[in-house]
């Protein structure tokens, strides 16, 4: 009988972090994008020409990228550029990589306080 217990408790507590792990993920996620929103907006709202010309730098790296990852794909890259590469705005871009900046600096954020905090 103490068998099935711990082996219930440790299933519980499994579940339990899990859902605690999902949900903080999930968390994180709509902060940094209503982050990243947020920095989009006030770039483009309160300093335009920054945003005009990180709007263009993003557009001539999205090319560079699509140069370089394009022909690895053979036939299938007309395919990949009229459904994604094509369609993408240098705005788009321009978001994309402003989010992945905030992702990239809140979780270093977190990795440093825990790592301060030693958890």
């Amino acid at each position: 009988m103490a068998t099935r217990k711990s082996t219930g408790s440790w299933l519980a507590g499994g579940l339990l972090s899990l859902v605690l792990a999902l949900t903080g993920s999930v968390v994180l996620l709509v902060f940094e994008l209503i982050t990243a929103m947020v920095i989009y907006v006030f770039l483009n709202l309160f300093y335009p020409e920054l945003f005009g010309d990180l709007v263009r730098r993003s557009a001539d790296i999205f090319r560079w990228l699509a140069d370089l990852i394009l022909p690895l794909f053979g036939e299938a890259s007309n395919q990949a550029y009229a459904s994604l590469i094509g369609e993408m705005s240098p705005k788009a871009v321009l978001l994309v990589l402003i989010s992945l900046t905030v992702g990239a600096v809140v979780r270093l954020l977190i990795w440093g306080i825990k790592r301060l905090a030693g958890v």
